[in-house]
């Protein structure tokens, strides 16, 4: 990409649109979680637990459990707590994991309420079972 449009390069306009297109491809969950990484902290052997909060949980648990799957680590339990009304989003094209034996949960954002409470009481639930 060009920051010069005075040779022919992109327009402001499109040089913002670039950059907020790189931006945004930079922090999908397939390019921040890789196998080895997550292979590091989970074997095939011991129990894995997967916890996943906020508003990107799903993409990310999913493309974690993916990766999980291709190092042959299966998903003992997770829980992912979504903001309400996104839970019922579908996974991406690009993130097709199911999530099970996760469950996914949906909690107030930005404000806290008693379905966020009793999400994160499952994850200091599911924590502390996780050791």
């Amino acid at each position: 990409m060009t920051l010069d449009a005075q040779d022919g390069g992109l327009s402001l306009a499109g040089q913002a649109h670039a950059i907020l297109r790189e931006g945004v491809a930079a922090v999908q969950a397939p390019r921040l979680l890789n196998a080895s990484a997550l292979a590091t902290f989970a074997t095939g052997d011991a129990p894995c637990y997967l916890l996943a909060v906020g508003k990107a949980a799903q993409a990310m648990a999913g493309c974690a459990q993916a990766l999980l799957a291709q190092a042959g680590v299966s998903l003992t339990r997770g829980l992912i707590v979504v903001p309400q009304g996104v839970g019922s989003s579908p996974l991406p094209a690009d993130n097709p994991a199911p999530y099970s034996p996760a469950e996914v949960l949906e909690a107030g954002h930005p404000i806290p309420d008693a379905a966020g409470l009793a999400a994160a009481e499952r994850v200091l639930a599911l924590a502390h079972r996780a050791g």
